[in-house]
């Protein structure tokens, strides 16, 4: 598989604060049936332990990029991902997400369903009237300041509100090359917020541009912003 050379070359040293050095350790597997697997271990910040180390299983796809079922998991890494979000008030989110080779991250949300099916149903019956104007989406993208040859993670944001069922997905992005996005179908009108962080690396000061997109069935939001390389 092509893609597995340059997935390793793409490891690197990891930090989501300037004095905090993450070591990661990437493991490049074949599954049975020959898709690539990445078993990456990374220290992240936790607020009850310190420092700790966490696994993520990340399948790799037919382009080469990283996916995260969060269901896929060690019960380790799906406790850490829920107490990550809980810190925020959010939950793990429960969709598709997909990394760049370059990124890593989190993806955490809270939906209210404003109909009588669940998420997975096939249908919900909306208690909003099918009105565009009470849909909205609102977006704030990462932004901030960071050391040179230093891993940072950035942070974007959304709220948003939906009439209808259906999908809800956007992405997050610093310098267009550390991505992550996400999906999510949703069988009932909702409502809610999404938080999805993505790490990177300048090895040079400079001024990065980041992006947040979410999008609902009838409308979508964006935000761009800038993060300062010192």
């Amino acid at each position: 598989m092509k893609i597995l050379p340059l997935l390793l070359a793409s490891i690197a040293p990891l930090t989501l604060h300037a004095s905090e050095h993450i070591t990661v350790h990437d493991n490049v597997e074949l599954d049975a049936a020959g898709s690539g697997v990445v078993m990456r271990t990374l220290r992240w910040p936790s607020a009850t332990r310190g420092m700790v180390d966490v696994e993520q299983k990340l399948q790799v796809n037919e382009v080469g990029d990283l996916e995260y079922d969060f269901h896929a998991q060690s019960e380790a890494t799906k406790s850490f991902h829920r107490s990550y979000c809980a810190e925020s008030g959010l939950d793990p989110f429960d969709g598709e997400v997909t990394f760049t080779p370059e990124a890593g991250g989190w993806n955490c949300s809270s939906i209210k369903l404003h109909g009588e099916g669940e998420v997975g149903d096939e249908a919900g019956t909306s208690t909003f009237p099918h009105d565009r104007s009470i849909d909205y989406v609102t977006a704030r993208a990462p932004s901030g300041n960071v050391q040179a040859g230093v891993n940072f993670f950035g942070i974007g944001y959304i709220t948003f509100q939906s009439s209808q069922a259906g999908s809800l997905q956007g992405s997050v992005q610093v310098d267009n090359r550390c991505k992550t996005y996400y999906s999510q179908h949703i069988a009932a009108a909702f409502s809610g917020n999404h938080q999805a962080g993505v790490n990177c690396i300048a090895y040079e000061p400079r001024f990065l541009t980041t992006g947040m997109e979410g999008c609902t069935p009838r409308l979508c939001g964006s935000d761009l912003g800038t993060i300062s390389v010192r």
